[in-house]
């Protein structure tokens, strides 16, 4: 007979909250200044199970980032208002409890000799052919990866950095800009 005092362990349950749990850690510092002991610690388990469960950290940041970001968000909406609608959103993002953020993922880890190239395979297979899909017109692909670069260029300078030219009490303007950026390139058919 079991004991009863014994904990019974959901793998399910685990398995999912060491993904949120890396996500957070990988949007926060990105893949290199994360360790395993750390997530896992956090995740309240043992670090040996996050190697079985995913068979590395690498592993873990594909299942925990690659294969979670998409652009559906982003896409959501007419494409008359795209520009401020994406510009209000990165200009007033607030990452309290937000697991993965992709633009901060990416800008954290693109550099990462284990997984940047991962993130730029990712990104110029799958996100940026989807964003194009949606563009339609001239040169769709181009102007895809531009609004990736600028979201990406906005998130390292804006939040990585912290330009203080792109803060407050400036951020109606720095909107304004950035919004008319982007929808130059939704536009530009």
């Amino acid at each position: 007979m079991a004991n009863p005092k014994t904990r019974q362990r959901d793998a399910t349950k685990t398995r999912e909250n060491i993904i949120i749990v890396a996500q957070r850690h990988f949007t926060a510092k990105g893949f290199d200044a994360c360790g395993v002991r750390e997530i896992a610690a956090e995740a309240g388990v043992d670090p040996a199970l996050i190697n079985r469960y995913f068979g590395s950290k690498t592993g873990l940041f594909e299942e925990a980032v690659i294969n979670e970001i998409t652009v559906e968000a982003l896409l959501e909406g007419d494409k008359e208002s795209f520009g401020k609608r994406i510009a209000g959103i990165m200009v007033n993002k607030d990452m309290s409890g937000q697991a993965l953020d992709p633009t901060a993922v990416v800008a954290n880890s693109i550099a990462s000799p284990t997984v940047g190239a991962m993130l730029a395979r990712m990104m110029e297979e799958r996100l940026i052919p989807q964003i194009a899909s949606w563009l339609g017109g001239r040169y769709p692909e181009q102007r895809a990866a531009l609004i990736v670069s600028t979201l990406l260029g906005y998130e390292i300078l804006g939040r990585l950095a912290k330009l203080g030219s792109l803060k407050h009490p400036n951020s109606e303007a720095v909107t304004e800009k950035f919004a008319r950026s982007l929808q130059l390139y939704v536009d530009d058919k």
